[in-house]
């Protein structure tokens, strides 16, 4: 289950385009000790499992086990809702004036 919960978090580490250095740094790491946890050869202890989740807008359960919930919602799906809601209405205003002309565009294609 290590080797899953450090694959999981590596490539959301790539995702977010963050290197293994700075995630050692950020954990008070060296590097070998860090790699060791995302290669899954130690453990991360849960108030670091706690800590990545909110670094990746993930859940300590997704990281765990790979799913989110009982939610019909993707992982990403579920990423993407906790960081809308973490911005502010004018930002969700523009971002859905995005979505509705890209949604009107597809709807003229078809």
């Amino acid at each position: 289950m290590d080797i899953e919960i450090g694959q999981r978090v590596k490539k959301l580490r790539k995702e977010t385009k963050i290197d293994q250095r700075e995630m050692a740094e950020r954990f008070g790491l060296s590097l070998r000790a860090y790699q060791n946890r995302e290669q899954g050869e130690k453990s991360y202890p849960v108030g670091e499992l706690v800590v990545l989740a909110d670094l990746f807008n993930v859940s300590v359960e997704y990281l765990i086990t790979g799913k989110e919930g009982d939610s019909d919602l993707t992982a990403e799906e579920q990423r993407l809702l906790r960081g809308w809601r973490k911005i502010g209405e004018e930002d969700k205003k523009f971002i859905q004036g995005i979505i509705t002309d890209a949604l009107l565009e597809l709807a003229e294609k078809d």
